[in-house]
């Protein structure tokens, strides 16, 4: 259609600094990659790659680690015992039950028997495990060393064991599930449904069941999924009186099809659908999701295009990943790098009007150095909700809230995460020193950098340049 690789790579190119998708383009497994490509169609396999965000294995135990612990206060502050468990997959669980009714005189699993599976009566998430992936076992690291680091507490409970000792008295219960990618939702879903079935009937009937999902990142359509299959939560099981339920991702995984452009757009889409040989999907991975978010301590989700993890039927392809394993080079290049080469991506929907445009502004230049404390007070004061905040910076959760807490113990933000007369003031008071060198230099500043000379930037002390 007439567009050239530039003109894609101007869709996708957020920041000035090289992102962990180019990093990786010096990798041999992504060099030898890129050689089965005709010359017309090697740059576009050179951009796709560049648009990744890989995201090392630290930067999410980190996270997810302080998320747990935020959740767990929760619901002991609310007078609930606690419960956290990581999320297996189907095909996991069904690996796991045919390994221990081999040579025995039970009947081979089919899709029915382990489909019915509750939870804790039928089978223990500690106990399922994926050789291939690895996530479970890093996930179930992290539960065990909050689990750990809290003295194991009495409030937490150890899984089938623990609930057996509570026998029939009614229990109020906080079930935590954590996973680190929520893609198309299928493996929440198929999982939740393991956990219904034991509160309708199983071990976890006999007691008043808070479930709360927690995710490191998941796709919009993923979410949307989730959240409504966890509405059913109240109508579907017959415990003995169900409580709430809620779902939490710190991040959004980006896709290729959150692209503007819709003539870039509709290239990359040609392009992942030659390299196809699915009809269905259109080569844009399960769901047609197309996701570009790689996480190291798991596998290639099956929600990224289908040229990066599958092989083509008609054309003799390898696949960036092939069955879904990420190469070792990657994984050694990706893990060396700073977080502070995190792509920013500011969506639209974020600019509402001219106000909130100066405070993200001055908000994206503090959170590239280290403290994120203004950062999160100038996003407070645009109106953005916590999750969004989390989701807008780069910053590690484990640091975001710390640096939520000295806000709150300066007076400047209160619990709803909005900001006081104080923390209004403080930012007014900045944003109004400055001379005129401050003013034309911001004013310069957005002119050639994002090519907006109208919008009016904080000075330098809100700014936080060094």
């Amino acid at each position: 259609m007439g567009l050239s690789p530039r003109n894609v790579q101007e869709a996708y190119t957020v920041d000035e600094k090289p992102s962990q998708g180019e990093v990786v383009l010096d990798c041999p497994s992504v060099t030898r990659w890129l050689d089965q490509f005709p010359e017309e169609d090697r740059k576009l396999a050179m951009l796709t790659v560049q648009s990744l965000r890989i995201v090392p294995t630290d930067r999410i135990k980190s996270d997810l680690s302080a998320l747990i612990s935020e959740l767990v206060d929760n619901a002991v502050a609310a007078g609930s015992c606690v419960m956290v468990e990581a999320v297996n997959s189907r095909e996991d669980i069904r690996r796991w039950w045919r390994s221990r009714t081999e040579g025995d005189l039970c009947p081979k699993p089919t899709k029915v028997n382990v489909d019915s599976f509750a939870i804790y009566d039928d089978f223990e998430p500690i106990a399922v495990r994926d050789f291939d992936s690895g996530s479970e076992k890093y996930l179930d690291i992290v539960i065990r060393d909050e689990y750990e680091r809290r003295n194991r507490p009495s409030y937490w409970i150890q899984s089938t064991p623990g609930l057996r000792t509570l026998g029939t008295s009614p229990t109020k219960i906080s079930l935590i599930l954590i996973t680190d990618n929520v893609g198309s939702g299928q493996q929440v879903i198929d999982f939740l449904d393991h956990v219904y079935q034991s509160c309708s009937y199983g071990l976890l009937a006999a007691h008043k069941i808070d479930l709360h999902l927690a995710s490191w990142t998941a796709s919009p359509q993923g979410e949307a999924r989730v959240i409504q299959k966890l509405t059913q939560y109240q109508t579907t099981t017959g415990g003995t009186g169900n409580g709430s339920s809620s779902f939490r991702s710190l991040q959004t995984t980006l896709s290729f099809n959150d692209a503007e452009d819709p003539i870039a757009r509709t290239t990359l889409e040609g392009f992942f659908r030659k390299y196809s040989s699915s009809k269905r999907n259109k080569g844009l991975g399960y769901g047609r999701s197309a996701t570009r978010t790689i996480l190291l301590g798991s596998s290639c989700p099956n929600t990224v295009p289908d040229l990066l993890f599958m092989t083509h039927k008609k054309q003799p392809y390898v696949p960036l990943f092939p069955a879904k394993r990420i190469p070792p080079d990657i994984v050694e290049v990706a893990n060396g790098i700073s977080e502070a080469d995190t792509p920013i991506e500011i969506t639209s929907s974020l600019l509402e009007t001219l106000a909130t445009d100066r405070l993200i502004q001055a908000a994206r230049r503090v959170g590239r150095a280290g403290d994120p404390t203004w950062a999160i007070l100038l996003l407070a004061m645009a109106g953005l909700a916590r999750n969004q905040a989390v989701q807008h910076l780069t910053t590690p959760y484990y640091r975001f809230r710390r640096a939520e807490g000295e806000l709150h113990r300066l007076g400047w933000l209160d619990s709803e995460f909005k900001p006081t007369d104080q923390g209004r003031t403080i930012v007014r008071r900045f944003g109004r020193k400055g001379n005129y060198s401050d003013f034309a230099s911001a004013r310069r500043f957005m002119k050639l950098s994002v090519d907006a000379a109208g919008v009016v930037y904080y000075p330098h002390s809100v700014r936080g340049a060094g």
